[in-house]
């Protein structure tokens, strides 16, 4: 089935009735020839952010709620059928258990001067309707949850393009669960080389999460844009999501009037904003990890990959409680946003349940599992090594569901890997969950020479 093809199955049989309501006409009924059942879509309130005025909240008589997005016809930068395709492809090509990170599109249907979009609907609105700064453990939670989004587009291709606080949608908060909307500048690129790459057309975008080569503010970067670009904008949202502020606005504003101070960041004259992180608590591994997402260089920014969150140490608040905590739209009035009154009558989700399996970890045994972390960027202290060894580290304890056998095996050397056995009483323990023994990790480098230096370690 060819592009267009595709975005004609997803047609809906819905129109508009003279009181403005939707009419929907479903399948011929089966135990009639002339039968078709008939519902109505009542519109409840917008769902956009001022000044846009084009997303809707519709209940149906049965009570079902859905979302219309309507695009005009001529709108040149918003290229519907573009979006159609993108959001149909995704969400036809993925995995089962990947859909969950995508806001769903339930069809489409046309009108005289517009396209409308239907589409799933989010009861607990999109990031920026939530107070920030948020706990870190919620922003590492969201950030998982998009890393493995962004993962799934960019082995597809597909460049996002506009990830901001407005297109990450919140889907249930027990616990806090958010999907990736809003497709209508994503870019399907070819693939020149490691990265996706698109030659640059125009600069859209929001102002504040764009990446620095879209605005031409590197003198070193290349003509082509790439998956990079992604990663930037998530470390911008990261940094709202933590500080309540912008990375490199003037004064925090949103509007993002001058891009000096971008620019001078970019080409070494302004040195990466951590104060704001630091005043509001946030742990120097969350720091770490967000100075990496926006590295000036597209090349030298991590891409997104599972593995990816491991730089960032989950962090575990006093009492272990998500802060994000909404009630759902009151239905009953008109253009409202949503709430973001505590919920106190609601069980809170417990988010030291995600690591339950893990390890107690001793400080040996846990120094020694981020040594080998720093070892996959070219850092490990050799002597520091054999040192925590001799002191009873384990290198066998779990944390974020890797031992530091398999963090050895799948980034380090084969030295590394061969110490580790030393004091490994069960080299085929597996990843939780993916269930990946050690001796699979040590293929992922793709050097074969490497691998066997790593497998006869595994044969002593």
């Amino acid at each position: 089935m060819n592009e267009d093809d595709l975005v004609e199955s997803f047609k809906l049989p819905v129109s508009f009735t003279p009181d403005g309501r939707l009419l929907e006409i479903g399948p011929m009924s089966p135990n009639s020839s002339n039968h078709r059942e008939k519902s109505y879509w009542i519109r409840e309130k917008i769902l956009a952010h001022p000044p846009a005025d084009n997303v809707f909240l519709y209940r149906s008589s049965h009570g079902e709620l859905r979302v219309v997005k309507q695009i005009r016809r001529q709108d040149e930068i918003q290229n519907y059928q573009r979006e159609l395709q993108m959001m149909k492809r995704v969400l036809t090509e993925v995995e089962p258990n990947e859909k969950q990170l995508f806001v769903d599109l339930i069809g489409w249907f046309s009108s005289d001067d517009y396209i409308h979009f239907v589409l799933e609907y989010c009861p607990y609105g999109d990031i920026s309707q939530h107070p920030t700064p948020m706990l870190e453990m919620d922003a590492w939670w969201i950030c998982k949850q998009l890393i493995e989004g962004l993962s799934v587009l960019h082995r597809m291709g597909i460049i996002h393009r506009d990830i901001k606080p407005q297109n990450v949608l919140v889907d249930d908060i027990n616990p806090t669960r958010v999907k990736i909307a809003d497709f209508g500048i994503s870019k399907l690129a070819h693939k020149d080389d490691e990265r996706i790459a698109t030659h640059p057309t125009t600069r859209i975008g929001t102002p504040g999460y764009m990446a620095p080569e879209r605005l031409n503010l590197i003198q070193r970067a290349g003509s082509s844009h790439t998956s990079a670009i992604d990663i930037w904008s998530l470390g911008c949202l990261m940094y709202y999501i933590l500080t309540d502020s912008i990375p490199f606005t003037q004064q925090g504003s949103i509007t993002y009037d001058s891009y000096k101070a971008l620019e001078d960041y970019c080409n070494g004259g302004r040195p990466f904003p951590e104060v704001p992180l630091a005043r509001n608590g946030v742990s120097l591994s969350a720091q770490r990890f967000i100075q990496r997402l926006l590295a000036p260089l597209p090349h030298e920014r991590p891409q997104a990959s599972e593995q990816l969150m491991m730089d960032w140490e989950f962090p575990l608040s006093k009492d272990h409680e998500s802060s994000i905590t909404a009630e759902q739209p009151d239905m009953s009035q008109e253009h409202t946003t949503i709430s973001t009154n505590t919920v106190e009558s609601r069980e809170r989700f417990n988010y030291s349940d995600i690591f339950a399996n893990e390890d107690d970890i001793d400080t040996p045994s846990s120094d020694l599992w981020y040594l080998m972390k720093s070892e996959a960027r070219g850092q490990l202290d050799r002597d520091r090594l054999r040192f925590l060894l001799s002191c009873d580290a384990s290198p066998e304890i779990y944390i974020q569901g890797y031992t530091a056998l398999h963090i050895a095996a799948e980034q380090g050397t084969a030295e590394s890997v061969r110490e580790l056995l030393r004091y490994c009483t069960n080299p085929n323990a597996r990843t939780r969950p993916n269930q990946e023994a050690a001796i699979h990790l040590a293929t992922v480098q793709a050097d074969f020479t490497l691998f066997k230096e790593k497998a006869l370690g595994f044969r002593v």
